[in-house]
C-alpha cells in the first residue's frame, strides 16, 4: 500500500518537474527572441518564415511642436519704409529744382567769366594800339577766341602773332606781298579757299593763320617750332635754316597777355 503511494508521488513529482522545465525554457526563448533584430541576418532561414516588421522606437521625449513663422502679412514694417514704398513724397521735385538752379548758376558764372576774359583781351589790344575802339576790339577778341577754339590753337598765341605782324591792324600790307592782320600770303589764302583780297578781313586773316599754325604744330609738335615754320616756312625748318628768336618773342608776348589778364582780374 505504502509502496504504491510513494510510486504515485514520485510519478507526480516527475510530471511537475518536466512541466516546470518546459515553461522555463519557453520563457527563456521568448526573452531571447525579444533581443534579436527584427530582420534575421541568417541566410539559411527556412522558407516561409514570417518576419515581423520592426517596431518604431518610442520617442524618449515628446517632440515639441514647431513654432510656425509669422506670416509676412502680419509683419508690420516701420512706418517710414511703408510710406516710401507706397507713396512718393510730395516734395520729390525739389532736388531737381535745386539741381536746375545750381546748373543755372554755374552757367551764369561761366558766361560772366567768358565775357570778362573777352573784355580782358580787348583791353590788352587797346593798350597796344590806342586807335582800336572798345566795341571793335571786343568783337576782334571774340573772333580770336572762336577761331582759336575751332582749330585748337590758343587765342593768346594768335593775338601775339597779330601784335608782332601788324599791331592788330587789319589793312596792313607788306612790301613782300603779305596781307592783313596776320600777314599771310596770297597762295596760303587760295590754299584755304579764300581770295587774296579777303585777307584784309580780320576773321579771314585769323582763320588762315590758325589753320596754318595747326598744320605746322601737328608736323613739328610745339608752338615754338610751329611759329618758326610760320616765319621761315616749313621746308626751311625741316632743313634747319631758321632761328627761334622770333618764335620766342611771340611766346613771350603770349605770357605778357596772360599776365595782363591776371593783373587786372580778367581771369
Amino acid at each position: 500500500m505504502y509502496k504504491k503511494l510513494i510510486a504515485m508521488a514520485l510519478s507526480l513529482a516527475m510530471v511537475f518537474s518536466t512541466a516546470a522545465t518546459a515553461f522555463a525554457s519557453a520563457d527563456a526563448e521568448a526573452s531571447e527572441a525579444s533581443m534579436l533584430p527584427a530582420v534575421s541576418l541568417n541566410p539559411y532561414m527556412p522558407k516561409g518564415t514570417e518576419i515581423p516588421e520592426e517596431p518604431e522606437a518610442p520617442a524618449l521625449e515628446p517632440e515639441q511642436p514647431a513654432v510656425p513663422e509669422e506670416p509676412e502679412t502680419e509683419v508690420l514694417p516701420e512706418e517710414p519704409a511703408d510710406e516710401e514704398s507706397t507713396e512718393p513724397e510730395e516734395p520729390s521735385e525739389e532736388p531737381e529744382d535745386d539741381d536746375e538752379e545750381e546748373a543755372d548758376e554755374e552757367a551764369d558764372a561761366e558766361k560772366k567769366a567768358a565775357i570778362r576774359y573777352r573784355n580782358g583781351l580787348a583791353s590788352y589790344m587797346r593798350s597796344k594800339n590806342s586807335k582800336l575802339g572798345k566795341v571793335w576790339s571786343r568783337n576782334l577778341a571774340q573772333t580770336f577766341i572762336d577761331i582759336g577754339e575751332k582749330h585748337d590753337i590758343d587765342p593768346k598765341v594768335l593775338m601775339a602773332v597779330a601784335q608782332r605782324e601788324s599791331t592788330f591792324r587789319s589793312k596792313a600790307t607788306s612790301p613782300y606781298g603779305y596781307k592783313g592782320m596776320m600777314q599771310t600770303s596770297d597762295w596760303l589764302a587760295r590754299n584755304y579757299g579764300y581770295k587774296p583780297s579777303d585777307l584784309y578781313k580780320p576773321e579771314v586773316s585769323i582763320d588762315v593763320a590758325a589753320r596754318y599754325l595747326k598744320s605746322l604744330k601737328k608736323t613739328f609738335g610745339t608752338y615754338t617750332m610751329a611759329l618758326c615754320g610760320y616765319m621761315y616756312g616749313g621746308y626751311a625748318v625741316k632743313k634747319g635754316n631758321y632761328s627761334k628768336k622770333g618764335a620766342w618773342k611771340v611766346m613771350n608776348t603770349r605770357s605778357e597777355i596772360q599776365n595782363y589778364l591776371e593783373k587786372y582780374d580778367f581771369v
